[in-house]
């Protein structure tokens, strides 16, 4: 089974989380959406070994941004940003290797305060090593985030919905494989 089928838009996976914290009545700032990017991309890259969005990372002040996305959602300040802003993007936009990976992404770091994740990010490699005060528009490395990511022994995590899909899809075949007669019409 493939993972991560396709490279995103970067604002798409943005989207994908302000939904996302709609639906869990959570609060998302631009803040902790950038850790949230970050987050997915490190583990798409560690996991898949392809990124989930195609855009740098860089080494702000506050951690980790994609400055596309940080650009989009800035006049939002430290407020939660609104779902009005996802227009006519559904969830289901992303194939579902996709919405695995940032199910999982939320599942572990979305109940996190935004300077909780600011925090964690201070103290991870990727940061620490390409960080310099005043400097701007530095990248980490694609390398670097992998490097740590596969550290981080993550497993491909499932959301309940995807978990029972593919549950129901593997017991489907299953059968057909060694009850040959469950296929017939009785």
């Amino acid at each position: 089974m493939s993972f991560v089928t396709n490279v995103h838009r970067p604002l798409d996976v943005a989207k994908w989380f302000v939904l996302k914290a709609k639906i869990c009545d959570a609060e998302l700032s631009n803040l902790k959406l950038q850790k949230l990017m970050y987050y997915a991309q490190g583990r798409s890259l560690a996991v898949a070994g392809r990124p989930l969005f195609d855009a740098d990372i860089e080494a702000w002040d506050h951690g980790p941004v994609v400055a596309e996305v940080y650009h989009a959602f800035k006049a939002f300040q430290s407020d939660t940003i609104p779902s009005t802003v996802v227009g006519s993007f559904t969830q289901d936009d992303f194939d579902r290797e996709a919405r695995r990976l940032l199910e999982a992404v939320w599942s572990e770091e979305g109940s996190k305060a935004a300077w909780v994740l600011r925090e964690c990010t201070h103290n991870e490699r990727p940061w620490v090593a390409t960080y310099q005060a005043g400097a701007r528009h530095r990248v980490i490395s694609r390398e670097l985030i992998t490097e740590f990511f596969r550290g981080q022994h993550l497993a491909r995590s499932l959301s309940i919905e995807d978990s029972f899909a593919e549950w129901a899809d593997e017991s489907y075949e299953l059968a057909e494989e060694f009850l040959p007669a469950a296929s017939q019409d009785w």
